[in-house]
């Protein structure tokens, strides 16, 4: 995957400033970093790395993207001429919790919410 550099168009600015721009549009957009963090606390070498590493996760956060997605199409396409897989699928996906799963679910929320959830 080319770097955020490279997708904007390397000299298509004067002086670099587009370059630099799509650099700092990156990190805002995956670090919420802005210019002046950057420019104060972040090295050369550190934001290399940095971008490296977003672009590698992005390669794989797409990768399974396409395969997740790949998946679904297959799915659709079965279900639709398959009327057994059909009544399968919608019979996972009708399914309603049993009432322990249903107060185990309740109970966690309730953990995380105390203020907000009351089980009693």
């Amino acid at each position: 995957m080319d770097s955020p550099v490279d997708q904007q168009g390397s000299g298509s600015g004067d002086d670099g400033d587009s370059d630099i721009i799509a650099v700092y549009e990156f990190c805002a957009a995956e670090y919420g970093w802005g210019p002046d963090y950057i420019e104060t606390s972040v090295t050369d070498s550190q934001i290399v790395i940095y971008l490296d590493k977003a672009i590698e996760r992005r390669d794989k956060r797409f990768s399974s993207d396409l395969d997740r997605m790949t998946l679904a199409v297959n799915a659709g396409t079965l279900i639709t001429y398959d009327q057994s897989a059909l009544r399968r699928w919608q019979a996972r996906h009708r399914r309603t919790p049993s009432q322990s799963e249903f107060s185990a679910t309740v109970n966690r929320l309730a953990a995380l919410f105390p203020d907000q959830i009351k089980t009693h």
